[in-house]
């Protein structure tokens, strides 16, 4: 019996041109890097694109628990010699995720609601089913929720959005989608995506 009904985020709910995000997104992060560990803006990009490369690979053993987020912030520390669990690092790029990135949304990236991503959600609600938002999660929790907020998104019934700090693989693992249902109280059969 369907339970629950599980949404990616872009090009399902949100039109994005997500390879324009992406890369905005990694060069203002790792000149932020650079600039935090003073360090050159060209190395401290390729050391960042392996990382990033590494995760979204999930380059790992099958018994590293470790979220997505203790993993990326080991590995920029380790790679980079950047702490970015130390509260100050922590806090600029919170802050950047929070009232920069938001508006970074421009001709080039072009976020929207998808059409029909909002009839959709109400549907799945109507039907009185639970929903989740299973977006890749290679992105910590600001950067997701800007991505909602260019979507209309911020408000939507989900219970479970997936973001680095809630998740220990990426896409397209069958340990992300395992332990995200496992969250929910929910097996594979029961669900839609």
């Amino acid at each position: 019996m369907l339970k629950a009904v599980v949404f990616d985020m872009d090009e399902t709910l949100l039109s994005i041109n997500l390879n324009a995000f992406i890369l905005r997104y990694f060069k203002d992060v790792s000149s932020m890097l650079a600039d935090i560990g003073r360090r050159s803006r060209g190395g401290t990009m390729a050391r960042l694109g392996t990382i990033l490369v590494d995760l979204n690979a999930n380059r790992r053993s099958g018994t590293d628990n470790r979220t997505n987020l203790e993993f990326y912030q080991e590995e920029v520390e380790r790679r980079c010699g950047i702490c970015l669990s130390d509260p100050l690092i922590y806090e600029a790029f919170t802050y950047y995720d929070r009232e920069v990135l938001p508006y970074k949304n421009d001709e080039l990236i072009n976020a929207h609601a998808m059409p029909g991503a909002h009839a959709a959600l109400q549907a799945v609600q109507d039907a009185g089913l639970r929903c989740a938002l299973f977006t890749n999660p290679s992105f910590p929790q600001g950067a997701i929720e800007c991505r909602m907020g260019w979507g209309d998104l911020a408000d939507a019934p989900f219970e479970l959005v997936t973001h680095m700090g809630n998740t220990t693989r990426c896409k397209p693992d069958a340990t992300y989608y395992l332990e995200q249902l496992q969250v929910m109280g929910l097996e594979p059969h029961e669900v839609l995506m």
